[in-house]
């Protein structure tokens, strides 16, 4: 196309070494002429346009690449121009907080009629007389009504209580149980009991001594509810858990016999595997009357330790919270589900046998045994005074 626009030009030489120039092809071996030559070029022979047309060539190559390269770099140019945000963007509307709150709630999915669990759900049954006649014929239906009768504990320091069958994880296991739903953090929660690092934590439930299995399962317990607890109220299976643990627990060498045991008739109870949070408060029952037997520590009326041990202020403590503790321990002494820290003033014969022991804690006091005496003093003072007027 070059050599068409050029030829009979009398300046086609002077075009091409100045584009060849800028294209840093030397021309400097073209000879005088050359302009006469290519304007006559219909009249030379392939002979003597030779000296010239290889650095014409060369000079189209370079031509042909620099043009390529500039092409290269607009189309690069302009998707960046693309991919950049404009520099100085224009705020067109401000809108308020309430705004985008109605606007969130416009596109929020509704859940009032998408399941019963949108809904507070109660315990199907909180009383013996209220169990379930498949569950009144159970083999376990003595420790069912005891865990019933017994208070929540959900601290789970407090053996043969109930921990997990309780009105606020009923309502999280119905919501996640069905398979309709899944919680995102259910195999998480699940892929605990297949790892010995967090299961096979308690070496001392190997131990031959019944005093060391016994303080061995009073701290696993804790560890073994709190798990139990969140793998449930996710909506993780608990057959599947139970087939976990005994898998985990079976280890040869590590592992825990006595808790085998409990974990596999718990697998063939078929009637209580459908009731989860009871069946396992079942399952930490029977472990804890094992393991209390022979050990006074943990007996039956281990319940009553802390009111047997609240008999001084101890160091550090101020009035206040020797009152907490006093009353605390009367509450979990009694095991009765309906006393709590307000109920227990209606009865004055529970009033007063407090009031006594809070008296004798309070002039106990080993840190500084004037300033209990006074103040056991002024407490009883206080305490007649009140009373006179009734």
């Amino acid at each position: 196309m070059i050599v068409n626009l050029l030829d009979g030009r009398s300046d086609a030489a002077s075009i091409l070494t100045a584009a060849a120039d800028r294209l840093g092809v030397p021309f400097h071996s073209i000879r005088p002429g050359l302009d006469m030559e290519l304007h006559d070029s219909r009249n030379t022979t392939a002979v003597d346009r030779a000296p010239y047309l290889t650095d014409i060539r060369d000079a189209l190559a370079k031509w042909h690449a620099w043009a390529a390269s500039c092409r290269r770099i607009r189309h690069i140019s302009r998707q960046i121009s693309r991919m950049t945000p404009p520099s100085n963007p224009r705020v067109t509307r401000v809108s308020t907080w309430s705004e985008r709150d109605a606007d969130a709630r416009a596109d929020a999915l509704s859940l009032t009629s998408s399941s019963a669990a949108s809904e507070p759900v109660g315990l199907p049954f909180t009383t013996p007389d209220e169990l379930p006649a498949e569950l009144q014929s159970s083999k376990y239906h003595s420790i069912i009504c005891r865990l019933l009768n017994s208070r929540v504990d959900i601290t789970h320091d407090r053996w043969r209580h109930r921990s997990l069958y309780t009105e606020a994880n009923w309502a999280e296991w119905t919501t996640w149980q069905s398979h309709q739903h899944t919680h995102r953090d259910a195999n998480e929660h699940g892929r605990i009991f297949s790892d010995r690092q967090q299961m096979l934590i308690a070496p001392d439930l190997r131990s031959h001594s019944s005093r060391v299995q016994a303080d061995a399962w009073n701290h696993y317990r804790r560890h073994l509810l709190t798990e139990l607890r969140s793998a449930l109220t996710v909506g993780f299976p608990w057959t599947e858990i139970l087939r976990r643990l005994h898998t985990t627990l079976s280890d040869p060498e590590q592992g825990y016999p006595r808790l085998i045991n409990y974990i596999q008739a718990a697998c063939e109870d078929h009637v209580l595997l459908r009731y989860p949070l009871l069946h396992a408060d079942v399952l930490i029952y029977q472990l804890d009357n094992s393991y209390a037997a022979g050990n006074p520590k943990y007996s039956n009326e281990s319940c009553t330790i802390d009111w047997d041990r609240a008999t001084a202020r101890l160091p550090g403590e101020d009035p206040v919270t020797l009152a907490i503790r006093v009353i605390n321990a009367y509450i979990v002494k009694s095991n009765n589900p309906k006393l709590t820290d307000v109920t227990v003033w209606l009865d004055p014969s529970i009033t007063q046998e407090i009031n006594k022991r809070y008296c004798e804690c309070l002039g106990n006091d080993e840190a500084d045994p004037d300033r209990g005496a006074d103040l056991a003093r002024e407490f009883k003072t206080q305490w007649y005074s009140l009373l006179s007027r009734k």
